[in-house]
């Protein structure tokens, strides 16, 4: 598949689907995938939505699934049934806080939760204000694509990849693990 096809695809979030009806559209194959903001004066994060109108941009992610869109997308970045990286960026910018200590005794200090209330909010949030697209492509093509597609969106959330990443939001997280490992 062209590149340049697959990249507007992806950029185009006018026929994207709400995230509130993700279960029942998106497709159990390999992907790519967007993630798109309704409106960027939704982020109480200003930093996130000068740039995103800067850039004149709603795509905020942009993501690979290299076994099943519905699983990577659904279950790990809108709905946190599994760690993920995108949600774990949301509910921080979303001023969400994990647990005090929540990561100690743990091998890997990065995939902090939030609570059960705080997850159910950040996802009604989610629900109410994102919408995604997906794309069905082979492994080679995900794997050929996908860096170069973030290079030329540089979606904000993305931060492998994008020249243009936020120091804020990596300041954001880095607080956010530091709390979760009870610093």
């Amino acid at each position: 598949m062209d590149f340049n096809f697959i990249l507007n695809y992806l950029k185009d979030g006018s026929s994207a689907i709400s995230a509130r009806n993700a279960e029942e559209n998106i497709l159990k194959v390999p992907g790519l995938y967007s993630i798109f903001i309704d409106n960027p004066e939704n982020f109480k994060a200003t930093f996130i939505t000068d740039y995103l109108i800067k850039k004149n941009i709603r795509i905020i992610y942009l993501g690979k699934a290299t076994k099943s869109l519905k699983e990577r997308l659904v279950d790990e970045d809108l709905r946190h049934k599994k760690p993920s990286t995108f949600f774990r960026a949301i509910g921080t910018v979303l001023n969400y806080s994990p647990l005090k200590g929540s990561l100690n005794g743990f091998n890997n200090q990065n995939n902090y939760k939030f609570t059960r209330d705080a997850t159910t909010e950040i996802i009604n949030w989610i629900n109410d204000h994102l919408s995604v697209r997906q794309i069905s492509l082979s492994l080679r093509e995900i794997e050929d694509y996908e860096p170069s597609a973030i290079d030329a969106i540089r979606p904000p959330f993305n931060t492998r990849h994008n020249l243009e990443a936020l120091p804020e939001l990596a300041a954001l997280r880095k607080r956010s693990r530091e709390i979760a490992q009870g610093k």
